[in-house]
């Protein structure tokens, strides 16, 4: 079963649909059969859009991931994997990345293995958003790139709180959208 909200036309190109987006779990989401596939553990596994560039570097039991794209403004010409390659030649650890990517653009987000141990970051601003299902309503951890791609491979449906907030004059009668803090229309997801 090709993953399809209810109301999007069947006629719309399946490359448009979800562009540039991935999910990152426990198994790869089957559901999206001609999506990319790459499995970074023994329980970790991503699936990302085809049209989302995915870059994998690994140097023996540690690896780096990305996925969009970064740039360096330093080094203008360094591709992403020289700059891959230049993150994954010091620490793994948290701090390191922190500061060797601070002055990064792009849209991008990091997935860091040292050996059993996995992590991942994005850009600065958050221009490639992860959102996550949350340990207390769900015995797996899964991450993707908006809440709503996890809500249909899930099946997860918004609160109903939510769901009134949407229809409220705060949202209704503002030109931009927001939502409030790290939370989701969906319980089980936050930002």
């Amino acid at each position: 079963m090709t993953i399809r909200p209810n109301n999007f036309p069947d006629d719309i190109s399946e490359r448009l649909l979800y562009r540039n987006q991935f999910i990152l779990g426990p198994r790869f989401a089957e559901e999206l059969p001609s999506w990319k596939r790459k499995r970074l553990g023994s329980n970790l596994f991503l699936t990302a859009h085809p049209d989302l560039n995915l870059e994998h570097i690994a140097k023996g039991n540690r690896s780096v991931t990305l996925l969009g794209y970064i740039l360096d403004p330093h080094n203008p010409l360094h591709s992403d994997t020289d700059i891959l390659h230049s993150l994954l030649a010091g620490s793994c650890s948290p701090n390191y990345f922190v500061k060797r990517t601070f002055r990064f653009g792009g849209r991008w987000v990091l997935l860091v293995r040292d050996r059993d141990c996995t992590w991942l970051m994005h850009d600065a601003t958050g221009l490639r958003q992860v959102c996550f299902t949350g340990c207390q309503h769900s015995e797996e951890l899964w991450c993707a790139s908006q809440p709503g791609l996890l809500s249909l491979l899930l099946n997860y449906t918004v609160d109903q709180e939510a769901s009134e907030y949407l229809k409220s004059d705060k949202v209704q009668n503002n030109n931009e959208f927001m939502w409030p803090g790290g939370s989701t229309a969906y319980k089980e997801i936050s930002v």
